[in-house]
């Protein structure tokens, strides 16, 4: 790692010098850059090379930009003036910079009514991406659009802020080639029909995330833009049924992206709150062929006749988010999984942090006898009817995550058939029961995640099949070493994995784990090993070692020297060891030394804390290893003596 890093910086950057407070280098292609920020500078610096490629006068002091500010660097494609407190643009400003293709000024004080003189861009012709969002901070702020943009004929991506009241003028239809509008400071709270009238119609992707406060949203509002094909609402405060509502001008047309994660929140002055997805919010939407869609976060409660599942288009979607909702499956589950397989390109499918059902919840009885009340708590004693149903997820899908789910699993079992799905978490489930996960014909799955389910009624129970290219299996919060006691072979079911993790389930031991020739990684953090498993040192390619938030006080030395020689025989090893009660004493000093010298890569870069006995009285101390070690060296032991 360390050579390849060490390469791609001399082909890079070959070539560095500091020239008048800035970092001047060159790219790989012999692109020269100037790297001016955090020099407090209030002007743009005329001393600079001349064929310069790229200019960042980011965190600086500057004000203005005065006419002829860049006339010395004729040959710049990107300049970034981000986070300085510029709040006029000279007419001339950007004169001469016909090659320029990037401009950025974030986090100005730049008006968009009054800051922009006319012609500012006049020279700007081949400009492709201009951002000049986040400059806006008041909320209230009246007036018109006066930002010339006219002359930017090539301009693909603008990003700018949306004031209160936005109205945009004429000049803005002249961006023939504007494919991306992006909106980041928003302080609108309406958005007319009308708003973006003047945009132009042949823009594909509208971006509007940061409305905090709610926006009413008329109908129409997205008519001027007939021919989207991401529309991004993400965290805007718009709510999902205004959001579904103005999707009427792209029925029966295909869209790339519909993302409405967290859009919903609780409005009592216009009687919006928790959603319930009818047939009638989904109509529109319905009948649009989706590649990727996002309802995560949106508060949805309930959902009426199947109305998720109505999508016209099933073969068009290939990702799917509805995380973080609490609608229950009960009594539609059946239609979800089948109308899943109907969606043949499927790649993601995501149904996670569901707070549904309690496992075992304690109810409270008030029992009135002999004329005495009391409130007796009364354990559920419900029973789980367990469908005989087998939920098949499509061949082509290559990411599942249903995880964080409070609820109860009533299907039998979850197969995959030739399946292409490489990343599989069914974690966290507050669930007695867990389904058999069976394959059939061949199976790709590298990434299996059962965290937070006790590993008695999956692995233990032989309801995970033989996985021959699993390569990361992670069982955190299992109580896994209950399993280990009656079965130590139990994962000869993934022979070739590379990346073990089996944190957080409080062992204080580890006797075996079954021969795992390929294992690379291992996680045993926040555990209670008070010494480092002898198991640890029979994985002969293991090359990171995570043993962090342990009660390791010190480590062997045949440990210490297994390690050495794994890190000799791979050319790297990887230590964790933060948060172990290390001890500094003279019993502990190989181990101490070692941590000093040795070239294996370890976390804090070996300043670990460590506890002392003190020399005066029976009290314990606790100091930086690398102060004990230098106080041992110099007062009580020469370095070199044994």
């Amino acid at each position: 790692m360390y050579i390849i890093t060490s390469i791609w910086i001399i082909l890079v950057y070959p070539f560095t010098i500091v020239h008048s407070k800035c970092n001047i280098t060159l790219t790989i292609s012999g692109d020269k850059e100037a790297e001016c920020s955090y020099q407090g500078l209030t002007s743009v610096p005329k001393n600079l090379p001349s064929d310069l490629w790229k200019l960042d006068l980011s965190h600086n002091r500057l004000t203005r930009l005065n006419a002829n500010s860049f006339d010395r660097y004729k040959n710049l494609e990107h300049i970034i003036l981000d986070n300085n407190i510029i709040n006029f643009l000279d007419a001339k400003a950007f004169t001469g910079l016909t090659l320029l293709q990037r401009l950025s000024m974030v986090r100005n004080k730049l008006n968009v009514s009054t800051s922009y003189q006319p012609g500012v861009f006049e020279s700007l012709q081949n400009l492709s991406a201009l951002d000049v969002s986040r400059n806006m901070n008041k909320s209230k702020h009246l007036g018109k659009y006066n930002i010339p943009v006219s002359d930017l004929c090539n301009l693909r991506e603008l990003s700018i802020d949306l004031v209160f009241n936005a109205t945009f003028g004429q000049q803005f239809k002249k961006l023939q080639n504007l494919q991306k509008l992006r909106f980041d400071y928003c302080h609108v709270d309406i958005l007319y029909n009308d708003t973006f009238l003047n945009m132009p119609v042949h823009i594909k992707e509208f971006h509007m995330t940061t409305c905090k406060h709610f926006v009413v949203i008329e109908v129409g509002v997205l008519v001027p833009l007939p021919h989207l094909k991401v529309l991004n609402l993400t965290n805007s405060n718009i709510h999902l049924t205004q959001a579904l509502r103005i999707l009427h001008p792209f029925q029966h047309k295909s869209m790339d992206a519909i993302l409405f994660r967290g859009i919903t929140y609780g409005n009592i002055i216009h009687d919006l709150d928790a959603v319930v997805l009818t047939l009638e919010m989904m109509k529109y939407i319905s009948t649009i062929c989706i590649t990727t869609l996002d309802f995560s976060d949106n508060q949805i409660v309930s959902v009426k006749h199947n109305s998720i599942v109505s999508f016209e288009h099933p073969a068009c979607f290939e990702h799917i988010m509805l995380s973080s909702n609490s609608f229950s499956l009960e009594t539609w589950a059946v239609n979800l999984f089948l109308f899943l397989r109907r969606m043949t390109n499927i790649k993601m499918f995501d149904f996670s942090y569901f707070p549904l059902r309690f496992k075992n919840p304690v109810f409270l009885d008030v029992v009135t006898k002999n004329n005495h009340t009391t409130i007796q708590k009364l354990q559920y004693l419900g029973r789980l009817d367990i469908q005989n149903i087998t939920v098949t997820f499509p061949s082509q899908i290559q990411f599942v995550r249903i995880a964080h789910v409070m609820g109860r699993n009533g299907f039998r079992e979850k197969k995959v058939h030739n399946s292409y799905l490489r990343h599989l978490e069914v974690s966290y489930f507050e669930t007695d029961v867990f389904p058999i996960l069976t394959g059939v014909g061949f199976n790709s799955l590298e990434h299996l995640d059962l965290s937070g389910i006790s590993s008695d009624i999956t692995i233990g129970a032989g309801k995970i099949p033989f996985l021959i290219h699993l390569k990361t299996l992670i069982m955190k919060e299992t109580q896994f070493y209950s399993v280990l006691q009656t079965n130590s072979s139990i994962l000869s079911l993934c022979p070739n994995i590379k990346n073990l993790d089996i944190s957080y389930n409080y062992m204080l031991k580890l006797d075996l784990l079954g021969q795992l020739l390929y294992l690379t990684q291992l996680n045993l953090s926040h555990n209670l090993f008070d010494d480092i498993p002898e198991v640890v040192t029979q994985f002969n390619s293991l090359t990171n070692l995570d043993l962090s938030h342990n009660r390791l006080t010190t480590i062997r030395k045949n440990v210490l020297n297994w390690i050495d020689t794994q890190h000799t025989k791979y050319g790297t090893f990887e230590l964790y060891l933060i948060n172990n009660p290390l001890i500094c004493s003279c019993d502990t000093t190989t181990f101490l030394r070692w941590i000093l010298t040795t070239k294996v890569q370890v976390d804090k870069i070996g300043n670990y804390s460590c506890w002392v006995s003190s020399l005066k009285k029976s009290t314990i101390l606790e100091m930086s290893l690398k102060t004990f070690i230098i106080i041992l060296l110099t007062m009580i032991l020469p370095f070199g003596s044994s």
